[in-house]
């Protein structure tokens, strides 16, 4: 709600609690049965309880975002928009670095190629470190 301000012209914004914003959540599909195969690839990823989906949304799999956001309601696993598909891969890389779980990223074929490549690499070549091997490289000791 605004009012304007008193000899200045412009719109002063009034902000309270019940003006606050709910979450807005897809609701999932009634009878819940996998109508399409990106269905069951969107119930196959609950399954096997990965949290988190990280992607930079793309026209080669619309079909599965377009499950997990109506079919399962965007909840386990819960789609994080990303802007770039490095960044993508870097977010769901370091998830599972921290959290010991499996992430995905969800990028295109081409794309990935293209601007993810590096991060697919960092993710597969650098190794993880517990935070105790870590402080001990950082004293010198590599343990060999």
């Amino acid at each position: 709600m605004s009012k304007l301000e008193p000899g200045s012209g412009r719109a002063a914004v009034s902000a309270t609690a019940n003006h606050a914003a709910a979450v807005e959540r897809p609701v999932p599909s009634g009878a819940m049965a996998a109508a399409f195969g990106s269905d069951v690839v969107a119930e196959t990823l609950r399954a096997l309880d990965i949290p988190y989906i990280a992607l930079n949304p793309g026209a080669s799999y619309r079909g599965l975002h377009d499950s997990i956001v109506n079919f399962l309601g965007n909840e386990r696993p819960q789609l994080l928009l990303c802007l770039h598909e490095e960044s993508a891969v870097a977010i769901a890389h370091g998830y599972a670095k921290v959290t010991g779980r499996h992430s995905t990223a969800l990028n295109e074929a081409i794309a990935v190629v293209e601007r993810g490549g590096v991060a697919v690499v960092d993710a597969r070549i650098v190794p993880s470190y517990s935070p105790a091997a870590a402080a001990a490289m950082a004293r010198g000791n590599t343990g060999g």
